[in-house]
């Protein structure tokens, strides 16, 4: 997948963007639960947060913006995953929307587990902060 992710023009992902301030890259985010359904959405839930450039007094970067976001995905049509283990963590998740409204394309690059491509005809975000 090529370019910057799409998720703020995704339903649901323009709130998530917004509360965020900017456009999450799910950097380090750990993948909490992917539901595959045949008959209805599939739920890919990820555990994300914003890294400052602060410091505490354990010598750890602190964390903002902590959330909790939940892809449902209906109408998989394309599946490729690797790698699911009892610790998931992302490099990036990017969204691309396929061209006429066709659908969606998710890119999971994964730093440790789960990586994978996932394709839907529709897509819903939603996000819970911590």
């Amino acid at each position: 997948m090529s370019g910057p992710s799409q998720i703020e023009d995704v339903p649901g992902g323009s709130e998530l963007v917004g509360w965020f301030g900017a456009v999450p890259s799910f950097h380090d985010a750990e993948v909490l639960s992917f539901d595959l359904e045949r008959d209805k959405a599939s739920k890919l839930v990820i555990y994300g947060f914003r890294m400052t450039s602060e410091i505490d007094e354990q010598g750890y970067y602190v964390l903002d913006r902590k959330f909790i976001a939940t892809f449902e995905l209906d109408g998989i049509d394309k599946l490729e995953l690797e790698g699911f283990s009892s610790q998931n963590i992302l490099g990036t998740l990017s969204v691309a929307i396929r061209p006429a409204g066709a659908g969606f394309d998710l890119e999971l690059d994964a730093i440790y587990g789960l990586a994978g491509r996932v394709g839907c005809k529709r897509l819903h975000v939603s996000f819970a902060p911590q």
